[in-house]
């Protein structure tokens, strides 16, 4: 396996690399969430598994690490930006490199390359300020002409600026709620008398808007449509269904040492919020949160911008950099985004990694211990 390490620029930092050049059509220019300044270049390998555990305990916390862009210049057929270094990211490749046992043999020059093939046609004389969000152990590979970058371990790197308020979603972020979410969507087409579709489509209902999706991946008519979400909420809210879920590991450890911490939190979801509230009682989270914001019984679709929105009034504070939102889908992090408020995606959840990169998450975290690391040695 082909394996590299990685300083990864938060959304606003790829949004504005994105934005320096207009480059020709037939370069293979790489999407915003692929931007990257590469430490270290391994190389072929056999294993990464002595990599991944120098990650977890050798190379410790990363604390802010941000820089500037200093022109654009060429590495092979490589169109790039040069990184204006003050030393901090050249110690920290060196603090990197002792820990997994790695010499580099060619000249390190921080760059973020922006095309594969550099052909310009117009480029700014801006400097952009990257501010990196996570050092990342990555495997590339080739799919046909397309580099594909799997991550296998990141540290997530502290913010400039410490979060003073958390928002989570719920489904899939705070509690694995899938099986009672399936159960209440089979119990709903049965009763409609929907049996033409493959078990799997119903993954695809794990976050989104219940109206929307039977629309969408099953072609239903508005009215029934609005039958389903009724015959749903029947099973999930009235048989019991919203209880058959399970909280995430490491969940409630972590809102206890952000409540303890003085840290104010929030759970901003879709889902309807007396149910949100009678579900975090259930799991003995509610006692955690200063203030649930959800969705009310009648919508048929809950905006997550707006969602975030009340939830920051009703905690009294205003959206900004202090401000993070924690969830597992593209709406999380698109609402975040929409709203002016920092984003961490869950990769343990409904969506996954590669969909909550592309959607522009500041932060990717596996599992709930990874997200202490924005706030804790």
């Amino acid at each position: 396996m082909r394996l590299f390490i990685a300083l990864e620029p938060d959304y606003r930092s790829r949004k504005a690399l994105s934005e320096t050049v207009a480059l020709h059509e037939r370069d293979r220019t790489p999407t915003p969430s692929n931007l990257h300044l590469t430490l270290s270049f391994l190389g072929e390998r056999e294993t990464a598994e002595d990599l991944i555990e120098a990650f977890e305990t050798k190379i410790g916390e990363v604390k802010h690490l941000s820089a500037y862009t200093d022109g654009f210049c060429l590495f092979g057929s490589a169109f790039a930006a040069s990184v204006r270094d003050d030393g901090a990211i050249k110690a920290l490749k060196d603090r990197v490199d002792e820990a997994i046992g790695f010499r580099e043999k060619r000249l390190f020059v921080p760059h973020i390359t922006l095309s594969r093939k550099g052909v310009r046609v117009e480029s700014s004389s801006k400097s952009v300020k990257v501010d990196f969000a996570a050092l990342t152990l990555f495997r590339s590979d080739f799919e046909g002409n397309r580099r594909v970058y799997t991550p296998l371990k990141s540290v997530l790197i502290k913010p400039a600026k410490r979060f003073d308020t958390v928002l989570f979603d719920l489904d899939g972020t705070l509690t694995d709620s899938a099986p009672g979410i399936i159960r209440s969507l089979k119990y709903a087409l049965d009763k409609m008398g929907v049996s033409e579709y493959k078990p799997e489509i119903l993954d695809k209902f794990l976050g989104p808007p219940l109206v929307w999706s039977y629309k969408t991946y099953l072609g239903l008519s508005d009215e029934l449509a609005v039958e389903g979400l009724r015959l749903y909420r029947e099973n999930y809210n009235e048989m019991g269904g919203k209880y058959i879920a399970e909280v995430y590991p490491g969940i409630e450890a972590l809102l206890k040492l952000l409540k303890e911490d003085g840290v104010r939190m929030g759970v901003a979801t879709v889902k309807p919020e007396q149910t949100a509230r009678e579900v975090l009682e259930h799991f003995g989270l509610l006692k955690y949160f200063d203030c649930v914001s959800g969705g009310q019984p009648e919508e048929r679709k809950a905006d997550k911008k707006s969602v975030i929105e009340e939830a920051l009034r009703r905690i009294g504070k205003r959206a900004d950099d202090s401000v993070l939102m924690v969830g597992d889908r593209v709406y999380d992090i698109e609402g975040g985004i929409a709203a002016g408020v920092k984003t961490l995606g869950v990769a343990y959840g409904f969506g996954g990694y590669g969909e909550l990169k592309d959607a522009g998450a500041d932060y990717i975290a596996a599992t709930a211990k990874d997200i202490s690391e924005l706030f804790y040695e």
